[in-house]
């Protein structure tokens, strides 16, 4: 990667990071900073590619957790919040060639499958938080998918360049 790249990777994959967790600092209800955070990794994988996503999907949520967006009762789940973003991107890059509306749901049920078994069956966290990383995350990962793939032929023409 020449100097140049290097420098346009790094200020890239940071303004996206800013902007990921600004919308989690808003205190918006949590379907709609789900949907924004889901849609800016997307937007991450393909404006700066996997490596760059990876940094943003792991961390936001710690980031997040530390400024207390997230409440403590999700202490533990936090690595596997990390791992359920790095599981959307990668699954989402796997297939956004073949198929990007196949890329978003793969990629959103991924993420739904990892928290669902986590907290089913490794972290003990109690039934209310425990229940918003389950369904809410599926719903919020596939329109977060959906509204990335919607904006991002805009956003390649008219910013990326």
């Amino acid at each position: 990667m020449g100097r140049h790249k290097h420098v346009r990777f790094i200020t890239q994959t940071g303004i996206l990071l800013a902007i990921t967790l600004t919308f989690q600092m808003l205190g918006l209800p949590q379907m709609v900073t789900g949907i924004v955070v889901n849609a800016m990794l997307v937007l991450a994988a393909l404006s700066v590619g996997i490596y760059g996503s990876i940094i943003v999907g792991g961390l936001t949520p710690l980031i997040a957790f530390i400024r207390g967006i997230l409440p403590p009762i999700l202490g533990p789940v936090i690595p596997f919040i990390i791992i359920s973003n790095w599981a959307l991107i990668i699954i989402f890059m796997i297939f956004y060639k073949r198929n990007k509306f196949i890329a978003v749901a793969c990629s959103s049920f991924g993420k739904f499958l990892i928290l669902t078994f986590v907290v089913r069956l490794i972290v003990d966290i109690p039934p209310e938080p425990a229940a918003m990383l389950q369904l809410p995350q599926l719903f919020t990962a596939t329109l977060g998918g959906i509204l990335a793939i919607t904006i991002w032929p805009a956003i390649k023409r008219n910013i990326i360049k």
